[in-house]
């Protein structure tokens, strides 16, 4: 009976293994994806640098700067916000990967725990078996 229940929790630590793995490339995924946003961030904060350290200009020039500067800060809130989402998801994976580890632990803690009862109680049984004589005498 504690075998069945030794291979019911190393089935539950092989699931959650699997698990870690799967959300083990998802991290890796969102930290690629921070790492793009965040060189993106960074061009477009120089663009918007060289756009606003320009000299003496016309009106359209300054019409158009202002337009370019506009679009830039736009696509500056779209990139930060998309940061802060993939931040949130990405500590949501390393959360929900604690829990799996821990579980996983936990699962292997008590496969071998139903491991060593079924073993002792083998042992035991055998022990049962031998006669009372040979015991002594050994």
């Amino acid at each position: 009976m504690t075998a069945r229940r030794a291979q019911l929790f190393e089935r539950l630590a092989k699931r959650d293994q699997v698990a870690l793995h799967k959300l083990a490339r998802t991290a890796r995924t969102l930290d690629e994806e921070l790492g793009r946003i965040d060189g993106l961030i960074s061009q477009l904060e120089e663009i918007k640098a060289e756009k606003t350290a320009s000299g003496h200009q016309s009106a359209s020039q300054l019409r158009s700067d202002a337009w370019y500067l506009q679009q830039i800060e736009e696509q500056l809130g779209t990139m930060r916000n998309r940061k802060s989402f993939l931040e949130t998801d990405k500590g949501d994976v390393r959360r929900r990967m604690i829990e799996l580890e821990h579980r996983k632990t936990r699962a292997e803690d008590h496969a071998r725990a139903a491991r060593a009862q079924d073993r002792d109680e083998r042992e035991d049984k055998q022990a049962a078996l031998i006669p009372l004589r040979n015991r002594q005498a050994g």
